[in-house]
């Protein structure tokens, strides 16, 4: 049985929305919890990850209409590196965010 054409395009676009709404979920939070705290520092790398994720979906959309549109058949766009790109720039300043907030946390129990 042949898979049918274009299906695997599809998948990957839906594997990059997930990742997309995640990062942008993470986003969301880490500007609701460092807004009062860390005023701009917060906002800038909540900002940050909404804005990765947003282009990391904008990105994505784009690949699957570029694939789709593909005359060749052979299914290859040649911007594949950029949707990983945002994401690991979004996933860095995430974990960069968190570590801060967990040091500063930790010095105030102990301090």
């Amino acid at each position: 049985m042949r898979p049918t054409p274009g299906v695997q395009a599809e998948r990957t676009l839906l594997a990059w929305q997930r990742t997309s709404l995640s990062i942008a979920a993470g986003g969301a939070l880490l500007l609701h919890y460092t807004v009062e705290r860390f005023a701009t520092a917060g906002v800038v790398a909540g900002a940050l990850a909404l804005s990765a994720s947003v282009g990391c979906y904008l990105a994505s959309r784009r690949r699957y209409g570029a694939a789709h549109r593909d005359t060749g058949g052979n299914g290859r766009v040649q911007d594949a590196g950029l949707p990983c790109a945002l994401m690991s720039l979004a996933v860095i300043v995430l974990a960069a965010a968190v570590f801060c907030l967990c040091l500063v946390r930790a010095t105030e129990v102990l301090g």
